[in-house]
């Protein structure tokens, strides 16, 4: 790499990262290696190997895995569609208990009109 300038002075860190695949176990490895030259020109290595698999409903029990996994996110989904409804319905309730005023009335009382009185500067005031 130093032969054809890929390295040099002024290079400050080299990544290599690569991906295995191991068909026997159905498993993947990622390694991530990393040089990282300091500005003394000390190098630091650092490496990380993952491993892990992707397709992970292989075989009779990974059909029981996803039929597990959709009945458990279904459920999810029913309960807090439910708690919507609930709090949408809390908040209709207490709009209409703050917007309306109930009174008890007999049949022999009479509502009375309050009085408003205006005042005006030319006229005095006026009674209604």
């Amino acid at each position: 790499m130093a032969a054809s300038d890929w390295l040099d002075i002024r290079t400050r860190a080299v990544f290599v990262e690569f991906t295995l695949y191991n068909a026997n176990v159905n498993l993947y490895g990622s390694v991530i290696m990393l040089i990282e030259f300091l500005s003394t020109g000390a190098p630091v290595f650092m490496q990380e190997v993952k491993v892990f698999r992707l397709t992970s409903y292989i075989g009779p029990f990974g059909i029981i895995v996803i039929l597990f996994q959709v009945y458990v996110m279904s459920l999810i989904n029913t309960i807090v569609g439910s708690l919507h409804a609930v709090r949408q319905m809390q908040c209709n309730v207490r709009n209409l208990y703050q917007t309306t005023s109930y009174t008890r009335r007999s049949s022999d009382d009479q509502v009375q009109q309050p009085k408003i009185q205006l005042t005006t500067e030319r006229n005095g005031t006026l009674n209604y």
